[in-house]
């Protein structure tokens, strides 16, 4: 296996040699590394620039941003939601408001159905030129496989393992990403891949300027892999579904194959009780690229312990039951899972939500208010937290005031569910210890992951676009009803009261009077 990957790593040094992107000269070394793109597999030869410190000696101040596949499904909704209404309506971040008709041909022949490919640079990086009085610096040293001799090639062109070479790299992808948009191309930019967006109409003419662009800027580019524009496209691993976007908004899903290959090696490690850092340390990417993309925060607690139960230096890890289950559960929910929807429908006023937990004297207590656009009047909760639950927690912990904000969050989450679903929500939360555990989906508390949980099988139910955020503790209308104070505010708003059942019992909740 050895001498087989050297011999490669020596046929694509040869290839470069005779197309004149590198030449003989006068170090560091250079591996390859077998990398798998479906049912394909390739070597890439990397260059350790870290060895001879050239990597140590560059920094940079700039920001990569990377634009593709958010942008590309955001486009799609956007044209998908203009065209629903007849008329595309944007406000800019100054505030001004931008609003025209949509073509009355795309919408009388109904030819706005959006749809979606990927352009793609071929040998990006071989594409430009080290500066000659640099190359000194890009020297790789190889020993021959058949003579043992030790020979050295200058390096003409970017490198990969270099870390300029992906900022410098950037740079000219923005720039290309930046001319398309002055021709109006609707497309992203994610390194050397560019997802391009289309109306069925006019799919053809967006396909060839941007073609037409990459000639004239002299980027060669993979004829191969540009499928026509078509309603489903694979953009970096993940399947963009425009087939029912009418009724159902866009799709999002992992690519076919890659679920079935995390699969099918998951099988086989799942079967022993053992696994190698190294299968480790591959499946875990897989598998945390594979639920990113589509899960949102579902998944993180189960990919935090899985962490937990691997890290370390040892070559063997032991495989406990508990890293087996949540295994298998991420497993079994990557699967299963439906893809991810993003609605199209025009666009209305997010529901707010308040919550709060009281913890004094031994009472434990958790209220809620929400106001929704299309609801008569605001609603509320005001509940005991159940005493099974609260004997539980103070069994490890001595203030449990954080479990139970948390808690207020979760239950809120199961009584009002049925509104929530599908809706773009802001949580206002007073505490920064339930607010981050929701914002980062983990927590190191095992009280307040078995909460996280409890959302994450909600989720599962009824996808929510949750966005959380601080309120002071004085402003925090959620205060009052979880001290069971309901003359006040409460009264005022003319709110209606709700009940439900514990997110980790079912048991009903105990409404609150006064605290």
């Amino acid at each position: 296996m050895r001498i087989k990957r050297l011999c490669g790593i020596l046929r694509c040094r040869s290839r470069t040699i005779s197309t004149g992107w590198m030449a003989h000269s006068v170090c560091r070394r250079r591996f390859g590394v077998w990398q798998s793109s479906g049912t394909k597999i390739k070597l890439r030869p990397i260059d350790d620039y870290s060895e001879n410190r050239v990597n140590g000696a560059f920094a940079y101040s700039d920001k990569l941003e990377l634009k593709a596949l958010d942008q590309i499904i955001w486009m799609a909704a956007a044209i998908t939601r203009s065209c629903r209404c007849g008329t595309a309506s944007f406000v800019l971040s100054t505030g001004e408001k931008l609003e025209a008709p949509v073509s009355r041909t795309l919408l009388e022949d109904e030819l706005w159905d959006p749809v979606a490919t990927v352009l793609d640079l071929s040998s990006a990086y071989k594409q430009f030129a080290i500066h000659p009085n640099d190359r000194r610096y890009s020297i790789i040293c190889m020993t021959m496989p058949s003579t043992k001799e030790v020979r050295c090639f200058e390096g003409r062109v970017l490198p990969f393992g270099a870390t300029a070479s992906v900022v410098h790299f950037n740079r000219i992808s923005r720039l290309i990403h930046r001319i398309g948009l002055e021709l109006l191309l609707p497309w992203g930019c994610y390194f050397d891949d560019f997802p391009l967006l289309s109306v069925h109409g006019i799919a053809g003419n967006t396909h060839d300027c941007a073609t037409m662009l990459m000639r004239l800027l002299g980027f060669s580019f993979s004829q191969e892999k540009l499928k026509p524009f078509s309603k489903k496209a694979v953009v970096l691993g993940v399947e963009i579904d425009l087939e029912d976007v009418r009724d159902r908004g866009v799709l999002v899903r992992n690519k076919p194959g890659r679920l079935e290959e995390v699969e099918g090696v998951a099988a086989k490690l799942l079967e022993g009780d053992q696994i190698s850092n190294a299968d480790c340390s591959k499946l875990l990417g897989r598998l945390q690229y594979a639920e990113g993309q589509v899960m949102g925060r579902v998944g993180k607690l189960a990919m935090a312990e899985l962490r937990e139960t691997f890290k370390g230096c040892q070559r063997l890890i032991a495989l406990s039951k508990s890293a087996k289950e949540s295994f298998r559960g991420l497993l079994n929910r990557l699967m299963s899972g439906d893809p991810r929807q993003v609605p199209c429908s025009p666009p209305t006023m997010p529901i707010v939500v308040y919550t709060d937990g009281a913890s004094d004297e031994g009472i434990h207590a958790v209220g809620g208010l929400i106001f929704a656009p299309f609801l008569d009047r605001p609603r509320f909760f005001s509940v005991h937290v159940p005493r099974k639950l609260t004997d539980h927690w103070l069994e490890t912990m001595k203030h449990i005031i954080g479990p139970v904000e948390l808690y207020a969050v979760v239950a809120a989450r199961y009584i009002w569910r049925h509104i929530l679903v599908k809706a773009k929500v802001i949580w206002y939360i007073d505490s920064f210890v339930a607010m981050d555990a929701c914002i980062k989906g983990v927590s190191s508390n095992e009280k307040m992951r078995r909460l996280l949980l409890a959302w994450e099988e909600a989720e599962a139910l009824g996808h929510v676009w949750s966005w959380f955020t601080r309120v002071p503790s004085k402003s925090n209308p959620a205060d009052e009803p979880s001290r069971g104070c309901l003359d006040g505010l409460i009264a005022k708003l003319g709110a209606e009261r709700d009940t439900g059942s514990c997110p980790l019992g079912g048991t009903p909740l105990q409404p609150l009077d006064t605290l």
